[in-house]
């Protein structure tokens, strides 16, 4: 069976044909530009509070350094903690000593006194950092 087709030409709109659209009438809202306009606090508070976060970032760097792979609950708690506020970027040289610490220690030794919650989010931080840290044993 031959199968026949045909074509037909359709025509073509214009381009630049003006499509008529109704228009609503809204009354001017009662927000202002004020939100798109933002003029940063005084140079004197900028400064201060510059000065205010350096000193608290410190005091994590020391708080990293401090807990050692052997007070494992504690330093996996605060590292949880900063990855999960979004400033880990900040530290990221301290966590990754911590980390080299921590698998070491994980190789060597066996937590049979830890709950299954840190053993959870060791393993899982441990992993989600690329080391390799077996299921079970």
């Amino acid at each position: 069976m031959p199968v026949s087709l045909s074509l037909s030409a359709a025509p073509i709109p214009a381009l630049h044909q003006e499509v008529g659209r109704s228009t609503a009438d809204f009354p001017p809202g009662f927000w202002t530009d004020s939100f798109l306009t933002y003029t940063p606090d005084d140079t004197v508070i900028n400064e201060c509070k510059k000065q205010q976060i350096e000193e608290l970032k410190e005091e994590v760097r020391e708080e990293l350094k401090k807990a050692s792979a052997f007070k494992s609950p504690e330093l996996l708690k605060l590292i949880d903690s900063i990855q999960l506020l979004g400033v880990a970027y900040h530290f990221e040289r301290e966590i990754e000593e911590a980390w080299k610490d921590m698998f070491e220690a994980y190789s060597r030794l066996v937590y049979d006194n830890e709950d299954l919650t840190t053993s959870s989010v060791r393993f899982r931080l441990l992993r989600q950092e690329g080391y390799h840290v077996p299921s079970g044993n």
